[in-house]
């Protein structure tokens, strides 16, 4: 068959199916491939409702039940839920199509590694942000760097945010999450491609010189470059620590019920792991919750599994994807609590050390328009040529944001 850009976008856009793709993205994310999907997210924004509060038209004494009814009504709340966009793209140059005429599908075999692993890639910065906060934040500074010209190292706070990070990436850090200072190693140079990775001490090498007037700070916050304010609202935004007098998060102020607004963060106060997971589990109990799933670092994890010891119920999740032949499977334990049983998973995403999280799935949402990575296509084109190159793009895309119908049936436990 003679390869030309036309049959090769066919065959890439048939090869790039909405099965193919989930297998790519959902195989190492259990979070990510667990939630439920809504992929038909149109409009301006996505708009949830929650009754937190009914009405209090209630009293031994009619009259009092009457005059309290005239004025009362439920409370409810409707987050208005923005859309963010996440791509990834793919090249391929005009050269390597031209000298494959004749044999698309060996070329299409020597091209997939770079494609999946962009597809990959797109998942896992996904997956990374259903557990953060708006402000795609991606791991701390343990301290500021030593002074080291051409490269220099720096550390992660908690080891397992090394996950986060690939070489080859561009990094930026600051102060704060939003607000404060961008960071500059030598008083100008701001972005840092990783050039190396021990992922065994959380010790990366950037490119660029780090002098005297380089201001990196103990505590400081990684970000990809270009992502920084503009993440997914993730676990961590949902079920934050502390909320406000004046929060404001997606147009409701969670400070007049906090628990049902926000969740519950709970403080295991030295607890044991497993003792900490049932206080949480105790807690989303107590407001109407029963907690199904329980998602924590493998550090934590396997922690926890250890303190079981004989008493260990192991459980396994497993997804069929029937057009590719494939299962996706995820290896948990499970917990008891007060009216429940929680099927609890390691996830690499989950890189808070010492934070878990006790949720109800069923009150948890994935919404995107299409599926939650898809081809960018919509002109009937797979494919696009460079503009500034010659070759070809292959271009993937996320729209969409994680919602909650249901905040007070979740927690997050800090050990």
């Amino acid at each position: 068959m003679s390869l030309n850009i036309t049959s090769f976008a066919a065959a890439l856009k048939t090869y790039y199916s909405k099965s193919k793709i989930e297998a790519l993205i959902y195989k190492r994310n259990p979070f990510f491939q667990m939630v439920d999907k809504i992929e038909d997210l149109g409009g301006d924004n996505w708009k949830l409702p929650l009754i937190y509060a009914d009405s209090q038209g209630v009293s031994n004494t009619f009259a009092t039940a009457q005059t309290i009814g005239d004025t009362s009504s439920p409370g409810i709340a409707a987050w208005l839920i923005s859309r963010v966009s996440s791509y990834g793209v793919a090249t391929v140059t005009d050269e390597a199509i031209q000298a494959s005429k004749g044999d698309m599908v060996s070329f299409l075999r020597a091209r997939t590694v770079a494609m999946d692993s962009i597809v990959r890639q797109l998942g896992r910065s996904i997956a990374v942000a259903m557990y953060g906060d708006t402000s795609g934040y991606v791991g701390q500074v343990l301290a500021e760097p030593a002074t080291n010209a051409s490269t220099f190292d720096i550390t992660v706070k908690y080891l397992p945010q090394i996950t986060n990070f690939e070489v080859g990436q561009n990094l930026v850090i600051w102060s704060a999450k939003s607000g404060g200072s961008q960071r500059t190693s030598d008083g100008s140079d701001a972005v840092w491609p990783i050039a190396a990775i021990n992922r065994d001490t959380g010790v990366m090498t950037l490119t660029g010189t780090y002098d005297g007037s380089g201001d990196i700070a103990a505590n400081d916050y990684f970000f990809y470059e270009g992502s920084r304010g503009n993440a997914m609202a993730g676990l961590e935004a949902w079920i934050p620590e502390t909320v406000s007098a004046s929060d404001s998060f997606y147009n409701v102020n969670r400070s007049v019920d906090r628990v049902r607004l926000a969740g519950s963060y709970v403080q295991g106060g030295g607890l044991p792991i497993q003792q900490a997971l049932t206080k949480a589990a105790n807690q989303v109990a107590l407001n109407g919750g029963a907690a199904t799933h329980c998602f924590m670092n493998f550090t934590d994890y396997q922690n926890l599994v250890t303190s079981l010891g004989s008493q260990v119920v192991r459980v396994k999740h497993t997804t069929d994807i029937k057009e590719k032949g494939t299962t996706i499977a995820f290896d948990g334990i499970q917990i008891f609590g007060p009216n429940s049983t929680i099927d609890v998973y390691p996830d690499q995403n989950c890189n808070r050390q010492g934070i878990a999280y006790i949720l109800d799935m069923s009150t948890w949402q994935l919404g995107s328009i299409g599926k939650a990575v898809s081809i960018v296509d919509a002109d009937g084109l797979s494919m696009l040529r460079q503009a500034s190159a010659n070759g070809y793009e292959m271009r993937f895309r996320f729209y969409g944001n994680l919602g909650c119908t249901a905040p007070g049936f979740n927690a997050a436990v800090e050990f």
